[in-house]
């Protein structure tokens, strides 16, 4: 069972302002879970139970599985960073940006 403080944390991770006070973010539905741990984002926890997911969830339909993973901090630092510079120097064009 979950307890009445991990609710409230889960909930407030619903707003961005609340995701970047605690660096958690929640994912829902298996596959979306399964993709994020292969990506080698961390868990700080995985709910499985469908009655306590029900509780927290922010889906109309909740799915079976619901994760609270860590804010990749670094890896944020660095695409802001680079995204800052590239603003920088180009300024009112069309960019097309391809990711491999």
């Amino acid at each position: 069972m979950i307890s009445k403080n991990k609710i409230k944390l889960i909930r407030s991770l619903e707003t961005k302002k609340g995701r970047e006070k605690v660096g958690l973010f929640v994912a829902e539905g298996p596959k979306v879970v399964n993709d994020l741990l292969h990506e080698g984002f961390v868990a700080d926890e995985i709910l499985e139970d469908i009655e306590d997911i029900k509780k927290v969830s922010f889906l109309q339909h909740p799915q079976p599985v619901l994760g609270i993973f860590r804010m990749p901090e670094e890896d944020c630092k660095v695409t802001n960073d680079y995204l800052s510079l590239f603003n920088k120097y180009i300024d009112n064009q069309l960019v097309l940006a391809l990711d491999g």
